[in-house]
């Protein structure tokens, strides 16, 4: 392939011997547009096995980065808000636990909690309240995001008639 950068385009053309202009067609980059040139690496193949063995392993998106750093722009915030949810999660634990469930530790923005008898039946009896907890398929299992004191104080008053005390 053939690649050309001048002033903010980047053109790539491949040649038909790989596969013809149907398999390849020309491509016209706006490097204003994306910067870091994150769509597209014209590169030696060698060059490029050599990345794939230090990327992500997951894509992030553009609207992903974006909120990246837009979170790391008002950082001060975010870790208060971190605090707030790390709050809640310790509250989640120790209320199940005084319920007589079997919530694990978790250093996550979820608590997965045991001693379910009937995962479903706990599962739908929240979600015909607004609540949405997660089964992860785990018997007698189920998971719950830590959110805002409202959203605990809810979730911990619904789960409260369900639980096996």
């Amino acid at each position: 392939r053939q690649m050309c950068i001048r002033d903010r385009f980047k053109f790539i053309r491949y040649p038909h011997g790989d596969g013809g202009p149907d398999r390849h067609p020309p491509e016209l980059y706006d490097l204003r547009d994306d910067p870091g040139e994150t769509r597209n690496l014209a590169a030696d193949p060698a060059v490029i096995d050599a990345l794939r063995l230090v990327r992500l392993p997951y894509h992030l998106s553009a609207l992903t980065q974006a909120a990246a750093e837009g979170a790391l722009a008002h950082a001060e915030l975010m870790l208060s808000m971190v605090n707030d949810i790390r709050g809640q999660r310790d509250r989640i634990v120790a209320e199940l636990g005084r319920m007589g469930f079997t919530p694990y530790p978790s250093q996550a923005n979820f608590v997965l909690f045991g001693n379910v008898a009937d995962p479903q039946r706990v599962f739908e009896q929240l979600l015909a309240q607004g609540i949405i907890i997660r089964d992860v398929g785990i018997p007698h299992h189920l998971r719950v995001t830590a959110g805002t004191e409202t959203e605990t104080s809810e979730f911990l008053g619904a789960i409260a008639a369900l639980a096996p005390r």
